[in-house]
C-alpha cells in the first residue's frame, strides 16, 4: 500500500493525485462518489447521467435532418395535445 498526501483548499478542494487519477479513470470535468463506511473513506468515478444513457437508442436509419426531427416531435406534441383535449370533452 502506498500513501499520498494532498492538501485542502479554503474551498474545501483537494487534488487528486495523478496515480489515482489514471487507476480510475479520471479525467476533467469527471464527477467522483465518496463512501463512508466501517473500513474507512473510499472514492470512485461516479457515472455521469449521460455516460449512462449515451447509446441507449439506436441511431436514426436513415439518419434524419434536423427539420425532419423538428417535425416529428411537433406531430408527436400535437397527438398528445389532441388526446388530452379528446378527454376533455368526455
Amino acid at each position: 500500500m502506498r500513501t499520498m498526501t494532498s492538501s485542502v483548499s479554503p474551498k474545501g478542494q483537494v487534488t487528486i493525485p495523478i496515480e489515482i487519477r489514471k487507476e480510475l479513470g479520471l479525467g476533467p470535468k469527471d464527477r467522483v462518489r465518496f463512501t463512508r463506511d466501517e473500513h474507512g473513506i473510499h472514492i470512485e468515478k461516479a457515472e455521469s447521467v449521460l455516460d449512462k444513457y449515451f447509446g441507449i437508442a439506436p441511431a436514426l436509419d436513415p439518419p434524419k435532418t434536423w427539420k425532419e426531427i423538428e417535425e416529428t416531435v411537433r406531430d408527436e406534441v400535437a397527438r398528445r395535445y389532441a388526446e388530452e383535449a379528446a378527454t376533455w370533452e368526455e
